[in-house]
């Protein structure tokens, strides 16, 4: 559990805030900043060596002559899926930060914070008993609260955090009562014991509340509808670093919380079974787009995306087999680098031009033509548009429904690829519209701003044009995800 890697992360979170008392005021901002990258490139250094030493002991001696990306499945290949994730959206979102936010002061607890932030998620990840799950599940969603609330001189910071908060910790609570319920039907939280002790269960309806339980805990985190009004607030108040952050991994962190969760315990519930999973994608999915079509602030509108974007993960959970989880965890990859795009670029607006309101934004795109064809790449993506990479894996979302006789979840889809299409060409046009007067002194976007996003945009083309390699690792996270209900 306790990784090296994983580790790097949990001392930087604790080095961090004593950077104050070392450097000088003035250099307080770069030394964090500088600190923060070479702690995610170091962690991401750490873990790749550590993944290519288990895949050469492999080799050696017990598959001389497989295929490279079959490999992964003699580990855990879902862990690997989440580190990379968080990990490349930690070191991105502090390349950012370094121009980003040079105007705020508080800047050692703000990099702490994040490397906590990244270090629960890790931890979730490579936890093997729903104990260990929750503790590192608060870790993420405490040090999350403080981010939303960072900016604690505006006032729709606080509200958000408090909002925020206040329906996780809600969340959280749930969550702790469905492990209650499990650890008083099976006697342990350990996942391969409670999936034993399920197996010499024929029936306890215990195991279906406590599920129901788990449903709404993460479904909060993750924004499922009804329970999503924390995220279009916190997504708008929260520095973009931090919304891009939030909308790739942690809010998603919640669906694959709630993917390995269902797992352990799918020898006692039919989660195919269970219709109101397929409700709530479907309700996410319509909600989400046309609460975007009426959004006139771009945070917001690219929040209620996000709302929708679950919907469409949700699709495989529902399906609950090996092609529809694979189909989630690859979207879930793709989504992570598309939503860091939209939201780095929407920051990047925000730096120049200082509002979030599309009728202000006319003609940016012709001051602004890098940060522009950026998030006109990521909003293509999103709506599913080829050869980019939310093509490939709306496409194996729709296959995965089809064969699983709920062709009507792949129409929800199809659908709504074309009502979310309705705002984001929305927002080309405007942004390609004639220049108003006030654009006339605007540049573009600082190097420090515009290298992440085109860092993260790179992602998006080349997953789209290769996609194998990822969806060979959601594949082998799938397998291994479904694999914990066995017991």
């Amino acid at each position: 559990m306790f990784t090296p890697s994983l580790i790097i992360i949990f001392a930087f979170s604790i080095v961090m805030p004593f950077i104050k008392f070392i450097v000088s005021t003035h250099k307080i901002h770069l030394a964090c900043n500088i600190l923060s990258i070479i702690g995610f490139s170091s962690a991401l250094i750490i873990f790749s060596l550590d993944i290519l030493e288990k895949i050469r002991l492999v080799l050696q001696n017990i598959l001389p002559s497989s295929n490279p990306y079959g490999i992964i499945s003699a580990f855990d290949s879902s862990e690997i899926l989440i580190f990379l994730v968080a990990n490349s959206l930690g070191l991105l979102t502090s390349i950012y930060s370094l121009k980003y936010m040079e105007r705020d002061s508080g800047l050692p607890i703000y990099y702490s914070l994040l490397f906590l932030n990244v270090a629960g998620i890790l931890g979730l990840a490579s936890s093997y008993d729903f104990f260990t799950l929750f503790v590192f599940w608060e870790l993420m969603c405490v040090s999350s609260y403080m981010l939303v609330a960072f900016r604690k001189s505006e006032s729709e910071s606080i509200e958000a955090g408090i909002k925020y908060t206040i329906m996780s910790s809600a969340g959280s609570a749930t969550i702790l009562f469905g492990l209650t319920l499990i650890y008083t039907v099976t006697g342990t939280l350990n996942f391969q014991g409670v999936a034993s002790a399920l197996k010499a269960i024929s029936f306890n309806p215990l195991i279906y509340v406590a599920l129901v339980f788990l449903l709404v805990g993460f479904g909060i985190k993750t924004a499922l509808f009804p329970l999503h009004t924390w995220l279009p607030d916190a997504y708008m108040a929260a520095p973009s670093s931090i919304s891009a952050f939030m909308s790739g991994i942690v809010t998603v962190t919640g669906l694959y919380a709630m993917i390995r969760s269902f797992s352990v315990l799918s020898y006692a519930v039919d989660i195919h079974s269970i219709w109101l999973i397929s409700v709530l994608s479907v309700l996410n999915m319509f909600f989400g787009n046309i609460a975007a079509l009426l959004q006139d602030d771009l945070k917001r509108m690219l929040a209620y995306s996000s709302i929708a974007h679950v919907g469409y993960m949700l699709i495989g959970v529902s399906v609950w087999t090996l092609p529809g989880i694979t189909a989630s965890l690859l979207h879930l990859f793709n989504h992570a680098f598309i939503k860091c795009v939209s939201f780095f670029c929407a920051g990047a607006f925000v730096y120049r031009l200082g509002t979030r309101k599309l009728a202000e934004m006319h003609g940016v795109g012709r001051v602004m033509p890098l940060t522009t064809s950026a998030l006109i790449i990521s909003l293509l993506s999103s709506i599913g548009m080829p050869p980019l990479n939310g093509f490939i894996s709306k496409l194996y979302l729709f296959l995965a429904s089809m064969n699983s006789g709920m062709l009507w979840l792949g129409l929800s889809l199809v659908i709504n690829s074309a009502i979310s299409a309705g705002y984001y060409l929305r927002i080309i046009r405007v942004l390609m519209a004639p220049k108003s007067e006030n654009m006339e002194k605007m540049k573009e976007a600082p190097i420090q701003i515009v290298v992440p996003i085109y860092a993260a945009t790179v992602f998006i083309i080349f997953f789209g044009l290769y996609p194998d390699p990822v969806f060979s690792l959601a594949q082998s996270a799938a397998s291994h995800i479904l694999s914990l209900g066995e017991g």
